[in-house]
């Protein structure tokens, strides 16, 4: 008896506090995206962004179905803004010379240039999955995002502008140089991809395309 609670108490822990703004519990027994939640993803072309959302039952399918792709896409763009920083740290790391930490306004330049980079990009993500839990009435929604060259040529423009900013001057001179160079190094990273965004495990199969199932939960069948 002792094992079974710690077992389900462990289920508790790893089903809770998957992305999306609502609580996963142990009694979801619906699709594995359900329970693996938001990151980085190995997928069949390269590296996808997946994000997860929930919404509770609401009686207005129609709404709770919007609100579940919403707070999807929004878990998408929470976990590709946290990668774009981090391919933009590993760049600025390897080419010290490019940027200064210290010069005024070049922090916010980029984080602005990561922002506008991820609102574009989040135009490009997809609904992929819905899933109705039977019980509760709850339903999940799955988006993704593919990282592919569309995204790698708006990198490369938040690189050239990120530097340009800080030596304009000198920049102006030697862009020809410097793009050369850029390529190289994000052709690098593109070839690391997985490593650096993170993604080690391939991700979960979606279940019925992109159709939710609005039937009413277990509670609601019997007309109350």
């Amino acid at each position: 008896m002792k094992k079974l609670m710690m077992g389900l108490a462990l289920s508790g822990l790893l089903l809770t506090g998957c992305g999306g703004g609502g609580k996963f519990t142990a009694n979801n027994s619906g699709p594995d995206w359900t329970r693996k939640g938001n990151g980085a993803f190995i997928g069949d072309k390269g590296t996808i962004i997946r994000g997860v959302g929930l919404a509770t039952y609401d009686p207005n399918k129609s709404l709770q179905i919007d609100s579940a792709d919403e707070k999807a896409r929004k878990s998408v763009g929470a976990v590709l803004s946290d990668k774009v920083q981090a391919l933009f740290k590993d760049y600025a790391e390897s080419h010290k010379n490019y940027y200064d930490p210290d010069a005024s306004g070049s922090d916010e330049m980029v984080k602005e240039g990561i922002r506008t980079l991820v609102d574009v990009d989040l135009k490009g993500s997809q609904i992929v999955d819905h899933w109705t839990d039977p019980q509760t009435g709850d339903i999940y929604a799955l988006a993704e995002f593919d990282i592919n060259n569309t995204f790698y040529d708006a990198y490369k423009s938040l690189l050239k502008n990120s530097v340009r900013a800080e030596h304009r001057a000198e920049m102006e001179k030697h862009m020809d140089d410097f793009t050369a160079e850029m390529d190289t190094a994000v052709d690098k990273q593109k070839q690391s991809e997985a490593q650096l965004l993170g993604a080690t495990q391939p991700a979960p199969a979606v279940t019925s395309g992109s159709s939710a199932d609005t039937t009413s939960p277990a509670a609601d069948s019997t007309g109350k």
